[in-house]
């Protein structure tokens, strides 16, 4: 059951702003707006519910959230990664792509937001949304005023991110001459130019916006009438909020999945298998109402936890300090290198008893959240050979646990022997590995298109 979030998230709205003013230098943000986009997303978890506009925005942050956490992952990316002779252009070329995709997702969800706003307002008497802003030739509501403003922030703070990159640009020979322009020389005055300019915009921005929210905020009448409103209409529809929590569960698994292909390098799995238990184990946790077996679930999935850490343990050791031409050569490297093939049998094992656990679970769901809830003729019937079929949709993934665990003990029995054979096994334990998790993935969206259909027609 959800609940009504204090002053209807409009607080967490207005926290969000404070990551949100400060300029950007190329990809570098030194308060990333991935958490304002988030704060913002958390803060229209209630409004979303109760009008279309919130919920379009609400998509759209949430889109933009994923952006701008690409953009603050290219920062390393460009630091760590980046060949010396190629960062100037990668310093234009990054916060220009980074600049296009979010103004393409928040124009059009700050647009959404402010537009949710006026019409909340005008359906709940919000008069802290309609105060005029005076100007000689008319005037404009406040609402009207500070999304124009809004608009022109976003498009200047993202256009001056690349502007002072502009000078790489610059820099080449004439035809036939020694002559050189070089204005990238004075990068760091075109930086510095740049940052007080949208840090001197963005604090006026933030002012406003801060103010306007406060405004809206005080509006007690306005903000009681939006809470009854969401206690009458959303908190007394059970189903839908049992829908998101089924819907959540259902997506953790899928993504625990995807968290369970084994990515090599240097033969040291960089995607540790607990990544995907700790998905898993949350996904029991969202669905304990429907898991019939959740004490056995989370067994097998902490036996596939502490064995996953037992085979990175050994693994690392092993490697650490042997390599594999000293197996037959040392009898410490040899014992060692028997250990690492005997914790890939636990952990595969172990990992067999994960997925069943999880196709036990995706079973539960299954039968108590597909099919018809009214009774009606026939609707038994029906819903005993919708499940019949929904339980057939996900036995493959059965299958290719068997299929993948073989795999990745294979691939560790084969370590040592020929590298054509070993990167071939590679290959094969990666192809199964993601065979692995697009079925569940398969299987999960199935499922969730059945709980959507079932609480829908409710």
């Amino acid at each position: 059951m959800g609940k009504v979030r204090r002053n209807m998230g409009f607080s967490m709205i207005t926290v969000a702003f404070f990551f949100l003013f400060n300029p950007n230098i190329s990809v570098v943000d030194i308060s990333p707006d991935f958490i304002g986009y988030i704060l913002i997303v958390k803060g229209l978890s209630c409004l979303y519910d109760i009008n279309g506009y919130m919920d379009h925005a609400r998509s759209l942050f949430k889109k933009a959230a994923l952006v701008s956490t690409a953009e603050f992952i290219s920062f390393f990316v460009l630091f760590g990664m980046v060949q010396p002779n190629e960062k100037a252009t990668s310093y234009l070329l990054f916060p220009i792509i980074f600049a296009v995709l979010k103004l393409v997702l928040l124009i059009p969800a700050y647009k959404s937001l402010f537009l949710g706003m006026n019409y909340l307002g005008t359906r709940l008497g919000g008069t802290a949304v309609f105060e005029s802003k005076k100007r000689k030739k008319g005037g404009k509501t406040v609402t009207e005023a500070i999304s124009s403003f809004t608009m022109s922030f976003l498009a200047f703070k993202s256009v001056m991110s690349f502007v002072p990159e502009l000078s790489s640009l610059t820099s080449y020979e004439y035809f036939d001459s020694y002559a050189t322009v070089d204005w990238y020389k004075y990068i760091g005055l075109y930086r510095s130019v740049s940052f007080v300019a949208v840090l001197s915009v963005g604090i006026v921005w933030l002012v406003k916006i801060v103010k306007y929210f406060n405004s809206v905020k005080r509006d007690r009448a306005f903000v009681e009438a939006i809470e009854n409103k969401y206690r009458s209409e959303i908190l007394t529809n059970e189903n839908l909020f049992t829908r998101r929590r089924v819907r959540m569960g259902l997506i953790i698994i899928g993504i625990g999945a995807f968290a369970c292909v084994d990515l090599y390098i240097n033969r040291i799995n960089i995607l540790p298998d607990l990544v995907a238990v700790g998905l898993w184990i949350w996904a029991y946790a969202t669905l304990k109402k429907e898991a019939k077996h959740f004490k056995l679930g989370i067994l097998f999935n902490s036996f596939f936890a502490l064995s996953s850490i037992f085979k990175s343990v050994v693994e690392g050791y092993f490697f650490g300090n042997y390599t594999l031409t000293l197996v037959y050569k040392s009898a410490d490297a040899y014992y060692s290198y028997i250990l690492m093939q005997v914790a890939a049998i636990i952990e595969n094992i172990s990992f067999i008893l994960a997925a069943v656990s999880v196709f036990m679970l995706l079973r539960d769901v299954i039968n108590l959240h597909t099919g018809h809830i009214y009774t009606m003729e026939h609707s038994g019937k029906m819903n005993d050979d919708l499940h019949r079929e929904l339980r057939a949709a996900i036995i493959p993934i059965l299958v290719f646990t068997v299929i993948s665990a073989a795999c990745g003990i294979a691939y560790v029995a084969l370590l040592y022997g020929h590298m054509l054979i070993n990167e071939i096994m590679w290959m094969i334990d990666l192809v199964f590995g993601v065979a692995f998790a697009v079925v569940v993935l398969k299987g999960v969206n199935e499922i969730t298109e059945n709980v959507k259909s079932r609480y829908l027609l409710a």
